[in-house]
């Protein structure tokens, strides 16, 4: 090619792109794009504000001597080298390709980045134009979107985990209540000082404890029984820390800062001291007996509900101000991937057989309308806050417990009971017990044949025990149907949830007169007899 073709040639290339950037003025400051020309060389022809701005490149450069800064020069620097100059090598082999991918860039930001080929009349390279939009809040919300599809996964996972855990404790406490009911009626019918009295008493006692499992599962779903004081949390934290002493090394230094004002909160004291003393053995553990510093303080502080863990985000938090005791150790620490499971039942990273601790938390605070948060970095320690709704100090009473304001009066246990129950061995323990504690028993294996005794048969009873589970016609339903005919008659509801979780009318119309949750021992049933009947 002799010197006056290259010289057309090369005319021809700028009268394209001068038509090319022509066409694009019209629109060319007005773009949501940055807008890039370059030459066949990948020089930089022309460009409009926009690309300027995006890009925070300082004009002084796109003003250089030459006017035509290598794109290449300046782009490298903002994005990841490799991601842009493999592109880039490609698209200088094919130049008549068209090009569209996502650049993310060094600071984070993204860039849906698309180009044309400017192609002259006989079809050679004279450039390419490109686009350049940022869509990092299109990203960002993308992220959020499948953040909050993750999140409701997560709680549909743990209310079908719940709904199981609910079922297999209400079924496992109606079982252990036939066998803890058995051996504690045959311990009553041998010698005290017999070995079979022994043996029966030891099996009754490995059966209360193996009924704890049930109790267990019933603290992780959030049904077990609230007896709610209003104390200062810094008191059960102390109870609590005096109860783990014994675990503590002596190389480990516990250090106790009260708060400047006590911190009233509403709570089942002997339900948040266990999921403190977990919280604690969990510090004291993670130092692995090596020198080191367990704090714990208090303090109070607004918490929005979305930055809580997600086993905690529920319709019954709120965001607001919360009383919070802080546990916090310079152990190992816990790994960002770990930190998202400890809340899980049966998720540990020590021996099989631990790791219940935590999952056994979540459902105690639930019930207590708090949370627990947890920040950890491995090799530096975990800081775990214990989250309470805090009661106003210008209100606050304290609320005695059900056993305090309780005088029980000592009364003779007579007269004809009626006792409901669809489980046959249950049926049979409980009707046994009655007799022992001197009632004529009437029994029934459903709510219709209940309700049918007590309306059609003339039978003067002086109370009604029924379970709350029942075919046909479950236990409320029943009370119900007996309350429309005798109002005045007692009746004691019964069953392996808690009394929490049973549905009640709006005010409360339709409760019972009391309630026995499964498994009981003879006592259990004494005790709540006597309170029925005073």
């Amino acid at each position: 090619m002799n010197d006056k073709d290259h010289i057309l040639q090369q005319n021809e290339k700028i009268r394209v792109l001068e038509l090319q950037n022509q066409i694009l003025s019209i629109h060319w400051e007005e773009s949501p794009d940055g807008i890039l020309v370059v030459d066949s060389d990948w020089k930089m022809v022309s460009y409009n504000q926009r690309f300027v701005d995006m890009w925070g490149i300082a004009q002084h450069i796109l003003d250089a001597k030459d006017d035509r800064a290598s794109i290449q020069s300046i782009l490298d620097k903002l994005c990841h080298p490799k991601q842009f100059l493999d592109k880039v090598e490609y698209l200088m082999a094919h130049p008549t390709e068209k090009s569209q991918e996502i650049l993310e860039l060094k600071n984070g930001c993204f860039f849906d980045r698309s180009s044309t080929p400017i192609v002259g009349k006989d079809h050679d390279d004279c450039g390419r134009i490109w686009f350049f939009r940022d869509i990092s809040e299109k990203i960002k919300q993308e992220e959020e979107r499948l953040e909050r599809a993750r999140q409701q996964e997560e709680f549909k996972k743990l209310d079908s985990l719940k709904t199981m855990a609910g079922a297999i404790a209400h079924r496992f406490n109606n079982t252990m209540m036939a066998v803890q009911g058995n051996l504690e009626l045959m311990a009553f019918t041998l010698p005290a000082d017999s070995n079979e009295h022994k043996m029966a008493t030891d099996a009754a006692q490995a059966a209360s404890e193996a009924a704890q499992i049930g109790s267990m599962m019933l603290s992780y779903v959030g049904q077990q029984p609230l007896k709610l004081q209003n104390v200062p949390l810094e008191t059960v934290t102390r109870e609590s820390v005096a109860t783990v002493k014994n675990l503590l090394h002596p190389s480990i230094s516990l250090q106790f800062t009260p708060p400047d004002q006590p911190l009233y909160c509403s709570i089942d004291q002997k339900l948040i001291k266990k999921v403190i003393v977990s919280i604690i053995t969990n510090a004291i553990e993670s130092l692995n007996d090596k020198a080191g510093t367990i704090e714990v303080s208090f303090g109070r502080s607004h918490f929005a509900m979305d930055s809580l863990p997600v086993t905690f985000q529920n319709d019954n938090l709120k965001d607001g101000n919360y009383a919070f005791c802080q546990i916090k150790d310079c152990g190992h620490g816990i790994s960002q991937k770990n930190l998202l499971r400890i809340f899980e039942p049966f998720f540990t990273t020590r021996f099989v057989g631990r790791g219940l601790g935590l999952a056994l938390t979540v459902g105690t605070m639930q019930s207590h309308y708090g949370a627990i948060t947890v920040e950890s970095t491995l090799a530096h320690g975990t800081t775990v806050r214990v989250l309470l709704p805090s009661i106003d100090l210008s209100s606050q009473q304290t609320i005695a417990s059900e056993d305090d304001s309780y005088q029980r009066e000592t009364i003779q246990l007579s007269g004809k009971i009626l006792l409901a129950d669809d489980e046959k061995m249950v049926l049979d323990v409980g009707r046994k017990m009655l007799q022992m504690l001197g009632f004529t028993v009437y029994t029934a294996i459903n709510g219709h044949e209940a309700v049918d005794k007590i309306l059609n048969q003339n039978i003067s009873f002086c109370a009604v025990v029924l379970d709350v589970s029942m075919p046909e016609m479950d236990g409320i339903e029943a009370m119900n149907a007996i309350r429309n005919f005798d109002p005045t008659l007692p009746i004691l509801l019964s069953s392996g949830f808690s009394e929490g979780n049973l549905s009640f009318k709006e005010g409360g119309e339709d409760k019972p007169d009391g309630f026995l949750g499964k498994p009981f021992q003879l006592s259990d049933m004494r005790s709540s007899l006597e309170k029925l009947l005073s």
